[in-house]
């Protein structure tokens, strides 16, 4: 799995790992029932803290991306979630009013 963290941007790094936990799984990098790395393996990794780490992975959790095997680790979804519109919506309430008048006047 090949991430790429800009500590610098305006995006968080906690963010900025489950979009691209997310776009590896939906271009197939990530297969079903592949396990990824542990958080502390990808907070050595990246030079991250594990807690961001563990959020991320808690975050893709809920959303129903990946899921925890008690003392086996965490793997990637059999099924993905249909959300992709409902998804855009709860990013853009997260953001608040701002995010979405900026993202229009970018043409997004």
């Amino acid at each position: 799995m090949r991430l790429w963290l800009n500590r610098t941007g305006e995006v968080s790094l906690r963010e900025q790992l489950t979009t691209q936990v997310r776009l590896c799984i939906l271009s197939r990098e990530l297969r079903p029932g592949e396990r990824l790395p542990s958080t502390r393996e990808l907070a050595r990794r990246f030079g991250i803290h594990a807690n961001t780490a563990s959020a991320a992975y808690r975050e893709l959790e809920q959303d129903g991306w990946l899921e925890f095997r008690h003392g086996s680790g965490v793997y990637v979804r059999a099924t993905r979630p249909a959300l992709p519109q409902k998804e855009l919506r709860v990013c853009a309430r997260r953001r608040g009013p701002s995010y979405r008048c900026r993202r229009r006047r970018r043409g997004c």
